[in-house]
């Protein structure tokens, strides 16, 4: 059974002197041909990324709209992080090619890593659990809020940061993912401190600016 998220009420209205007349007029044209319509909206999450944020807003102001409009909830297991995924926009950075999913440029080699997901299933069930654990630990809003508290006391200097040996002794410097050291990621040795990555990916990125992760002032 699919959970329904509950958005509240929002209002056209309220946007009568902030958006131009003649896009809410359009607006209302384009509802008024599909006045009792009915949209189904599923997602992953109903909190953090972009698509949830939009939908909080969108769901309600199409119902405003008079076309009946839903979101609910699908929730999956390690599976469902089973991914390949285009090589476009944020994906890589989500994704870490190797860490949670298989990243691709072709149909071709869409298809050929989708044959070879369903071949191999101990790979699959490895990517989804990894896939799993990287969005828990980088892409909910906690994280998102930690990353904004971290912003805001830089920016009005109430706080330095830890060094970085210390900030990030088990966590990517580059995505911030938590590791465990107990097993092998890739590694970087700037100024004598070792650090560690998710993938090959950060690493590649990290290499190409680490006074970018570290502070200026460190090593390249």
């Amino acid at each position: 059974m699919l959970e329904l998220v509950d958005v509240g009420p929002r209002h056209l209205k309220a946007y009568r002197d902030v958006a131009p007349d003649a896009l809410l007029a359009e607006l209302e044209g384009a509802a008024a041909r599909l006045r009792g319509a009915r949209v189904l909206h599923v997602s992953a999450t109903p909190y953090g990324g972009g698509v949830s944020e939009l939908l909080r807003s969108i769901v309600p102001l199409v119902n405003d709209l008079g076309i009946v409009a839903h979101w609910k909830i699908i929730r999956g297991d390690e599976r469902f992080f089973e991914v390949v995924a285009g090589r476009a926009g944020g994906i890589p950075l989500q994704m870490a090619a190797g860490t949670g999913g298989i990243l691709v440029d072709t149909v071709e080699e869409c298809a050929n890593a989708t044959l070879s997901l369903l071949n191999d299933r101990d790979r699959a069930r490895r990517l989804g659990q990894m896939g799993h654990e990287r969005v828990k630990q980088q892409f909910l809003v906690p994280r998102l809020v930690l990353d904004e508290l971290d912003l805001l006391g830089s920016l009005e200097g109430s706080w330095a940061p830890a060094p970085p040996a210390e900030r990030f002794a088990s966590r990517d410097p580059v995505c911030g993912m938590a590791l465990d050291l107990k097993q092998l990621h890739p590694e970087r040795v700037v100024d004598g401190t070792v650090f560690h990555f998710c993938s090959e990916q950060c690493q590649r990125q990290f290499s190409r600016h680490p006074h970018h992760y570290l502070g200026a002032g460190s090593g390249g």
